[in-house]
């Protein structure tokens, strides 16, 4: 769907996603729904940051279970937005 398979395209990707809250409110609808896609888009360092800012311990999870636990969290999305756009 959203295919972003280099750090470039990745940058690029996020900082739409942050500038633009049509692309944002879609993405984040994409991600909801096909939760494999939002897997994906992210590695596991980045979403250790991501649990980092939001009180998560990471330490023992894999990257299933980090997002597992990510999604928990109410505002996760608009972290991961703001978190990891440059």
């Amino acid at each position: 769907m959203l295919k972003t398979d280099n750090e470039i395209a990745r940058s690029i990707f996020r900082n739409i996603r942050k500038n633009s809250e049509a692309a944002d409110e879609y993405i984040s609808f994409i991600h909801r729904i096909f939760l494999s896609e939002e897997a994906n888009q992210y590695t596991i360092n980045e979403l250790r940051i991501v649990a980092k800012e939001l009180g998560i311990d990471f330490s023992k999870l894999s990257k299933t279970d980090l997002l597992a636990e990510l999604r928990k969290k109410p505002n996760y999305m608009q972290t991961l937005r703001d978190q990891l756009s440059q």
